[in-house]
C-alpha cells in the first residue's frame, strides 16, 4: 500500500490522507483506491478526449504529463523527463521485489549431497533457503 507520506516523498508535495492499493494507465481500469497515470496527447482531439474520459474515471490520485483545464484537485502534473522515474518509484513502493540469490549446482556426481550441504550451511548461517532436486523440494 502507498500512503500520502510515500507519495509526498516521491512527488515532492503534500497530500491529504491516501491509501493507494494499485496503479493504472487506463482510465476505465482505475478505481477509487488507485493512482491513474494519464499521458495527455498534444493535439486538441486528445485533450478533448481526456476531458471526456475524466468524467467517468475514478481514482485516488491522478498524475498527468501536462496542465489541463479539467484537472481535479486530486491530481499532479509531472514533466516528461520525470514521468518514467516517478512511475518506477511508485511501483517499487506498491510492489517491492525481495532480494533473492540463486545458486545452481551442476555436474555428474554429488549434486544432491552438495545441495543438501549448502542448504544446511545456509541454515547455520541464519539464511533462509530451499532446494529443488532429487530429494524433492526442501526448505530450511
Amino acid at each position: 500500500m502507498l500512503n500520502e507520506k510515500d507519495l509526498g516523498k516521491i512527488l515532492g508535495i503534500s497530500f491529504p490522507p491516501l491509501h493507494i492499493q494499485d496503479i493504472h494507465w487506463k482510465s476505465q481500469d482505475s478505481d477509487k483506491d488507485s493512482i491513474l497515470f494519464y499521458r495527455i496527447g498534444s493535439d486538441q482531439k486528445a485533450k478533448d478526449q481526456f476531458a471526456l474520459r475524466l468524467q467517468d474515471s475514478k481514482f485516488a490520485w491522478l498524475i498527468v504529463n501536462e496542465p489541463h483545464d479539467s484537472l481535479p484537485k486530486n491530481s499532479s502534473v509531472v514533466d516528461e523527463e520525470s514521468w518514467n522515474d516517478i512511475q518506477k518509484k511508485i511501483l517499487d513502493v506498491l510492489y517491492p521485489i525481495p532480494t533473492l540469490k540463486f545458486l545452481a549446482l551442476t555436474g555428474t556426481n554429488g549434486k544432491t549431497t552438495t545441495t543438501d550441504l549448502v542448504l544446511q550451511l545456509g541454515e547455520l548461517a541464519g539464511k533462509k533457503g530451499f532446494s529443488i532436486g532429487t530429494l524433492g523440494v526442501r526448505q530450511n
